[in-house]
């Protein structure tokens, strides 16, 4: 039933949601606020995986697995693109 086997919900509704949780980042920590209030606090490296994990799952979901490997690498190659541009202009 569930991928996960320590995700066993007994008793509980699972509920699928439409909306997408409120992001917002402080110094090293990345907050999101999701439906019914429910807090998630991650370091910018977690929230990072997470999103990677998100895309996956999500285009997996959709049946869409190739485009979304396209955008991962497009998403990959700006990474390293905005690394080198602040290398660059902290040398200066």
């Amino acid at each position: 039933m569930y991928e996960n086997s320590s995700d066993r919900r007994v008793g509980m509704i699972r509920i699928i949601h439409d909306d997408i949780p409120a992001i917002s980042a402080k110094t090293d920590e990345v907050i999101l606020v999701g439906p019914d209030d429910v807090d998630i606090s991650l370091t910018p490296s977690a929230a990072n995986r997470t999103a990677e994990g998100l895309i996956e799952k999500a285009a997996e979901a959709t049946g869409k697995r190739a485009a979304i490997e396209d955008d991962c690498k497009r998403m990959a190659a700006g990474s390293i693109l905005t690394g080198r541009l602040r290398m660059s202009l902290t040398k200066r």
